[in-house]
């Protein structure tokens, strides 16, 4: 099915995703786009989703295309396999589809595989654990994904055994979670200018009507899998001073106040009712504290509205704040003293990357994989721990870090291999490699 590629153009790679809003896997994709040689190398997106999300803009500003196809639930399965043979007869162009779809990655890549499309990337992100009606189609589908697929990528060691096998180990290539270590080098002005924006001039809820405020607002399209994760962070443009605090009350700008972070989308895997029970323990243990959630919510903010009313309850709403989705993570980072992670499940988080990056002491639970430890600053603490034995070892790392010295952390990174700039010019030669040994063995049989 497929056409030759013309001299002087680039390849164009098809990317499988739901929706390229700021979650991890689409972040750490756009990295590498950002980043790549695109006369050489470009990707388009095939989405399941009909709104406009947060990175489309950009993608096509980069040269991208954005093509859209059906829901990917179990109701529309054979619709989507029909789309999607459709879509690869009518685009013959596509020589490489790389898959974040997870399990559900089989269904592009079974049909590609039919179709002759010569290089198959399935991408694992992610580990899930415990067991509900979704966990028979992720074992049926993933079962017989490998089969269809010509390279195994994960982002770490145990997101690529869940999805590939044990078994298939070997075959496993770790791509990094990249990211632009530069953006996120810690900068005592900095930190003191997001403090002052941040805990000086939030508005209250009677001010803002609980609407959350992202750093350049735009309108929101409904989103069923929201995340936060920086789109196009820098280091220079201010906040927009308009973010969400909690309460009637209003923090105090200064560097004695000890921040707590954490980012992610509000999804029961991120684990943000235990988090809270964390930082109410720390704030026990030291009152002058605050804690600063980034991330979007679910279509309905169900669980987000959820906690809300539990900080209500334990009587935080003056310490706890919701910054909302930002494109500014690498500054928002700047501002806090600790970076905590107590998921119930993770691949290889680009959150903990940035965090690392930024200097920040990380306490992760043990269901973490401990593979994103890269700098030597960043603790287990067992889910089964207490909410107070969280908030002890929390702060007895923030009065003796492992890396002393923030401004570090970007070299740390780097040196652990997870700098954009040399993940981007490696993936970018794979992708033509790849292709080209594909198209060599084709012409030889």
């Amino acid at each position: 099915m497929n056409e030759q590629h013309t001299a002087g153009t680039p390849e164009r790679v098809l990317v499988l995703d739901t929706v390229m809003d700021r979650g991890g896997a689409e972040t750490m994709m756009m990295n590498y786009l950002r980043h790549m040689d695109r006369s050489k190398v470009i990707y388009d997106f095939l989405v399941n989703r009909d709104y406009r999300a947060a990175y489309e803009d950009e993608i096509e500003s980069l040269g991208g295309r954005i093509y859209r196809m059906c829901p990917m639930y179990p109701q529309y399965f054979g619709r989507y396999k029909k789309e999607i043979r459709e879509f690869l007869k009518a685009h013959p162009e596509y020589h490489i589809i790389h898959s974040n779809l997870e399990e559900r990655s089989y269904f592009g890549l079974r049909e590609a595989a039919k179709l002759g499309v010569p290089v198959r990337i399935a991408h694992a992100h992610n580990r899930p654990v415990g067991f509900d009606v979704k966990s028979i189609f992720r074992e049926y589908f993933r079962m017989r994904l490998p089969k269809y697929v010509t390279h195994m990528f994960a982002c770490g060691e145990e997101a690529g055994d869940w999805l590939f096998g044990v078994k298939n180990r070997s075959r496993v290539i770790q791509q990094r979670n990249a990211i632009d270590t530069s953006l996120y080098r810690y900068d005592p002005a900095i930190r003191a200018a997001v403090r002052a924006e941040i805990m000086g001039n939030a508005p209250t809820l009677s001010q803002t009507g609980a609407v959350e405020r992202n750093s350049t607002p735009t309108p929101t399209p409904p989103q069923t899998e929201p995340a936060a994760r920086s789109s196009t962070p820098t280091s220079t443009p201010p906040l927009a001073g308009a973010v969400e605090h909690s309460s009637t009350g209003g923090g105090h700008p200064g560097d004695t106040t000890f921040v707590l972070g954490h980012v992610g989308r509000f999804f029961p895997q991120k684990n943000h009712t235990f988090l809270i029970d964390i930082f109410a323990a720390v704030h026990r243990q030291r009152p002058d504290s605050e804690l600063w959630l980034v991330g979007g919510g679910e279509l309905n903010d169900e669980l987000k509205n959820q906690i809300r009313a539990k900080v209500d309850q334990l009587g935080l709403h003056d310490c706890v704040r919701f910054l909302g989705v930002r494109s500014d993570v690498n500054r928002i980072m700047q501002g806090m003293d600790a970076f905590v992670l107590p998921s119930l499940f993770e691949g290889l988080p680009v959150t903990m990357i940035e965090a690392q990056a930024s200097g920040l002491p990380c306490t992760i639970s043990d269901h973490v994989p401990v593979q994103c430890d890269v700098t030597g600053n960043v603790q287990v603490v067992p889910l089964d721990a207490t909410p107070d034995e969280w908030a002890t070892q929390i702060l007895a790392q923030v009065a003796a870090p492992k890396v002393a010295d923030r401004a570090q952390g970007p070299a740390l990174v780097t040196k652990a291999g997870f700098d954009i700039v040399k993940n981007a010019a490696w993936l970018q030669e794979f992708y033509l490699d790849a292709l080209a040994k594909a198209e060599a063995g084709a012409a030889r049989s």
